[in-house]
């Protein structure tokens, strides 16, 4: 992996079980509270939305919620026109980070998990389809920082994409001996 190349992929990480039960250890000591970090899928539910068809000069709508005339009118000429479509189901994979527990209560609860509980509770989640982007979690847990840091490092010395799971066990000892990002959570600005 080029410098280039790494620079452009440094937020992405391939998924491992290693990788990810490495975070909930990290982010356990760091916080002193008990956090699951795993894989799974959040549910977006059947529902309508407004949505933009093909191109239609002699369509004139107006009064959708949200728009006004001025607005359906522009976009109609750009674009097409919106009409109100039924998106099904979607399944997403994630990487999730949750206090042990909340998650405890959930399942107690039966509470199934979607992505407006995921945003309602501020759960710190990001999509995973092989890979997982760091961006949003090192942002709501800046103690990861440093973890990554390293590993990218490592990357970028051996010029390999795919962390080796002796790599990822010797930074997570590594991180866990710092003591200076202790209690270092970060706002999350929603």
């Amino acid at each position: 992996m080029n410098k280039k190349l790494l620079k452009e992929y440094k937020n992405e990480f391939q998924f491992t079980e290693s990788l990810v039960g490495a975070m909930g250890t990290i982010i356990s000591q760091k916080e002193d509270k008990d956090y699951l970090c795993f894989k799974t899928i959040y549910k977006i539910k059947e529902h309508n939305e407004l949505v933009v068809s093909a191109p239609d000069p002699n369509y004139h709508s107006y009064g959708l919620p949200g728009y006004n005339g001025a607005e359906i009118r522009a976009i109609t000429e750009k674009y097409g026109h919106l009409v109100e479509e039924t998106i099904e189901e979607q399944r997403v994979p994630i990487i999730m980070i949750i206090e042990k527990d909340l998650l405890e209560i959930l399942r107690e609860k039966n509470i199934e998990i979607t992505k407006v509980l995921l945003d309602e509770l501020k759960i710190t989640y990001t999509e995973c389809y092989g890979t997982f982007n760091i961006k949003s979690i090192t942002e709501d847990f800046p103690c990861f920082n440093s973890f990554f840091n390293s590993l990218n490092k490592w990357r970028e010395e051996t010029g390999r994409a795919t962390i080796d799971e002796q790599i990822i066990d010797k930074e997570l000892d590594r991180c866990l001996e710092d003591k200076s990002n202790i209690k270092k959570k970060a706002i999350r600005y929603v």
